[in-house]
């Protein structure tokens, strides 16, 4: 092993190139690859820059996060909010078909898509008086008054 193959290994490794392809290109088995990135400091599985898993090992390590995770966040953060929201209440569903205006069929659809799960949603829709109370309530309805 030449201090040139390390280095052109870990910097391989670090793009996110495959171990196989690494091994493939260099000549070496895999198990050899990954004996170079362990004593180089790093570990199979271990989670590359650049990938929300990187990002994840930042904030567990509270090691600044580097430009590449940060993106990797981010577009993490903006796909799942994209994600689509199924919202198959059927009180929902009924309440929306009985004379709600249409701003109130808009702030429910807003509800539901930010609304970390569905409890919370149907909290929300609770406490706006687009839903009926179902049971006991978990808020108090007199602070909402002052």
């Amino acid at each position: 092993m030449t201090n040139e193959m390390l280095a052109a290994a870990v910097a391989s490794y670090l793009t996110g190139e495959p171990v196989r392809t690494i091994a493939n290109r260099l000549g070496v088995s895999r198990p050899t690859v990954y004996l170079w990135l362990r004593k180089a400091g790093y570990h199979r599985g271990q989670p590359v820059c650049g990938s929300e898993a990187g990002y994840q090992r930042h904030l567990r390590l509270n090691t600044p996060t580097c430009d590449g995770c940060r993106a990797a966040h981010a577009r993490s953060q903006r796909e799942w909010r994209s994600r689509p929201v199924e919202v198959d209440d059927a009180e929902l569903v009924a309440a929306a078909s009985t004379g709600w205006v249409e701003d109130q069929r808009r702030v429910a659809r807003l509800i539901c898509a930010k609304a970390q799960d569905r409890e919370d949603a149907r909290n929300l829709l609770e406490m706006l008086g687009l839903l009926p109370a179902v049971g006991s309530v978990p808020w108090d309805a007199s602070a909402l008054a002052s």
